[in-house]
């Protein structure tokens, strides 16, 4: 599990710490996490407004777009 967390998130960090000492830095940065960020239902209808699940690829995927969200406060656009 620790593995699989942290090809995510130390991953996109480091990234973003490339990107924070670039000195032309990009405009956007392209990050997708996952679908199970909404967990894992057989009724529920998913929607990008839908809470995040509380399972653990749930925590892996929140964890993943919190560390790319590091980047908008160089001025860098996510998407």
């Amino acid at each position: 599990k620790r593995l699989l967390m942290d090809s995510r998130v130390q991953t996109t960090r480091k990234i973003v710490e490339a990107i924070s000492r670039a000195r032309r830095k990009p405009s956007v940065l392209i990050n997708t996490s996952a679908i199970g960020y909404y967990g894992t239902s057989e009724t529920a209808v998913f929607t990008e407004t839908s809470d995040a699940g509380d399972d653990y690829l749930s925590r892996v995927c929140a964890a993943w777009e919190s560390s790319a969200a590091e980047v908008d406060a160089l001025g860098v656009r996510r998407v």
